[in-house]
């Protein structure tokens, strides 16, 4: 085999998985919309075709690349449909029989024998591939924008986007047209699709990290390819192509599958809030109990203000029950306050607010204080004797806290609105005593 036809075939498997990877997930996503079966079909045609090419060029079977015409002329039928189920409409009945007659036409002819005239018949399949997509992007142009929801015609604008960028890689298959070209990169083309397309699917903040971690995998794949093509005693510049098309394959392959099973994996083992949500408990205690199955409230443990008399209750009161606070004490500067400390006169905190505190992090300490005020160090040598970064107010009067530790791994945005919802949820549960 020469070093195109390995390239060729490994760029064609890996669109092949990618592909089933992703049907996976659009079918797991909505399993009753027809769209998605609509959409499962038209990948589902598209893999066939790149495991079959994969298969035949592995392995020279003259068989298998004669088979692999039929899911390569059935491609404008599968965008046809998909086309359908986005406009909710039926396309021209004239559009469809073409679509469906001249895919059986090219599939069955191909398979017995037309490949022997194989610029006219490379050329032909090429057009009928070319106008197919174009006639689904005519439809898709002069849509009734008014009948379809917002979030639809925005879905359809990044659809045009994406058949934009995938045409040009689905000409590189035709090598009978392009015979100089390194690679095939039509698999690249979709595997590049399908994730924008999964992506896409996501929150205005989850597509932005998903296309931040897109870019990082094609820059950094790309690099690796690169990198390794100078193993090979014969560098040019096709063999750098090649290197750096299955490397780029490669990765966004197995992105798709880790992606994929890092989903399956977490809707498989429930969050905090959702063992919160499906929790039987019905009393404070019971809850927490609950919650300390969950890694991240392992090691917490409740103090009631009985149990605080050693960190001082009434001035851990004070502390905690307001939003923000003055280093200086309501009246004097702040060496005033240091001779009054000194001489025994109480010390009070100014506050700014009305709100209270309801998580504190050991990171954020002093929390807008000096280090060394009374309240600060009481709190923190209570977060330090219980190794904790976190303690989670439930009430003020009397005290009642949550100590826990949260594990590094864990110490995400995602855990702080975590830890922010639980102690709402607590501080509403019954405290039957």
């Amino acid at each position: 085999m020469t070093s195109g036809a390995i390239a060729d075939s490994i760029v064609n498997l890996c669109g092949a998985i990618g592909l089933a990877v992703a049907m996976m997930t659009f079918y797991r996503r909505d399993p009753v919309s027809p769209l998605t079966r609509r959409l499962l079909i038209a990948l589902g045609v598209i893999a066939i075709l790149f495991l079959d090419r994969g298969l035949a060029w592995w392995t020279g079977s003259v068989v298998l690349d004669r088979l692999s015409v039929i899911p390569a002329s059935l491609i404008p039928l599968g965008a046809l449909i998909v086309t359908e189920g986005i406009l909710r409409r039926h396309a021209p009945r004239a559009v469809k029989i073409a679509a469906l007659a001249g895919g059986i036409l090219l599939g069955l002819g191909g398979t017995f024998g037309l490949q022997r005239f194989a610029m006219p018949y490379a050329i032909t399949l090429a057009l009928f591939q070319l106008l197919g997509f174009a006639t689904c992007a005519l439809l898709l142009a002069t849509r009734d924008r008014a009948a379809l929801m917002a979030s639809e015609n925005r879905s359809i604008g990044r659809l045009a986007v994406g058949a934009l960028v995938v045409i040009p890689f689905i000409l590189t298959d035709f090598r009978t047209l392009f015979p100089d070209i390194p690679v095939r990169l039509g698999a690249l083309g979709a595997l590049l699709t399908v994730t924008v397309m999964l992506i896409a699917g996501g929150g205005a903040e989850t597509r932005r990290h998903g296309l931040a971690m897109m870019a990082l995998r094609l820059i950094s794949s790309g690099l690796l390819g690169f990198a390794a093509a100078f193993m090979a005693e014969d560098v040019d510049a096709a063999q750098i192509i090649r290197f750096v098309a299955v490397a780029i394959a490669g990765v966004l392959t197995i992105g798709l599958m880790t992606d994929t099973l890092r989903a399956l994996f977490e809707s498989q083992e429930p969050g905090v809030l959702n063992s919160v949500a499906a929790s039987p408990a019905q009393t404070r205690d019971q809850l927490i109990a609950e919650l300390a199955r969950h890694p991240i409230f392992e090691s917490a443990r409740r103090f009631r203000e009985s149990e605080l008399a050693l960190y001082d209750p009434p001035l851990l009161r004070d502390f905690l029950a307001a939003e923000a606070f003055s280093s200086e004490v309501e009246t004097g500067s702040r060496e005033e306050n240091a001779s009054k400390q000194e001489s025994g006169a109480p010390f009070r905190f100014h506050r700014n607010g009305n709100s209270s505190r309801r998580v504190l992090r050991r990171s954020d300490a002093p929390w807008g204080l000096a280090s060394t005020e009374p309240a600060v160090e009481r709190m923190v040598s209570l977060m330090t004797a219980n190794s904790a970064t976190h303690v989670i107010v439930l009430a003020h009067d009397p005290l009642d806290l949550i100590v826990l530790a949260v594990p590094v791994t864990a110490a995400d945005p995602a855990t702080e609105t975590a830890l922010a919802l639980v102690r709402r949820l607590l501080a509403l549960t019954p405290d039957v005593k």
